[in-house]
């Protein structure tokens, strides 16, 4: 090939605009999103998601339903939705571990199935998953299926445990202080 020549016509259009060509499929799965859990997560992932579909992408959009496990007839405030999103699933929720404020898909059979039976199901270049409990279940499906997980951490724990109390399963005295600190 002569000197300067790539060998596919995407690659090269990707080199003279300046971006890399849009995946056709994607899986996202955040741990947070509006209204029903506020925070930097959300409004960084819900961007993420409106920028691929602005891209042309076909996204699946995947978050817990924020139902409190210890109130299941409580009403469920409806997620905000993206327009373009192929389909938003909510799985079942429970309180994260260790920083009980906020809530994460619950650790639970019923939910790996539904992600394992989505990832089979839409066959995506890959799924892009905010770091909580249960990403091991995004990990064993990802692996089953062959398709390629990308975890991204939106959360500083050291910054979360030096200015919250709650954050030690051992409670704001000073042992619960000196284990924040260790984390």
């Amino acid at each position: 090939m002569p000197k300067g020549e790539t060998g596919g016509s995407s690659s090269a259009a990707a080199s003279v605009s300046g971006q890399l060509p849009a995946p056709s499929r994607v899986i996202v799965y955040a741990h947070s999103w509006l209204p029903s859990q506020v925070d930097g997560v959300a409004v960084r992932m819900m961007a993420h998601v409106a920028e691929l579909v602005g891209r042309g992408t076909e996204v699946w959009v995947v978050t817990p339903d924020f139902v409190d496990p210890d109130k299941p007839d409580a009403e469920r405030k409806p997620l905000t939705k993206i327009e373009g999103v192929k389909e938003h699933i909510a799985m079942s929720s429970a309180w994260t571990p260790v920083y009980r404020k906020n809530m994460c898909m619950a650790f639970t059979i019923r939910n790996f199935l539904d992600i394992l039976a989505l990832v089979r199901r839409v066959k995506p270049d890959y799924v892009h998953g905010t770091v909580e409990a249960s990403m091991q279940f995004w990990a064993l499906a990802c692996l089953l299926c062959d398709v390629p997980l990308i975890c991204s951490f939106h959360t500083d724990i050291t910054q979360i445990a030096n200015r919250d109390a709650a954050f030690s399963f051992l409670g704001a005295n000073l042992w619960g202080r000196l284990h924040t600190r260790a984390a």
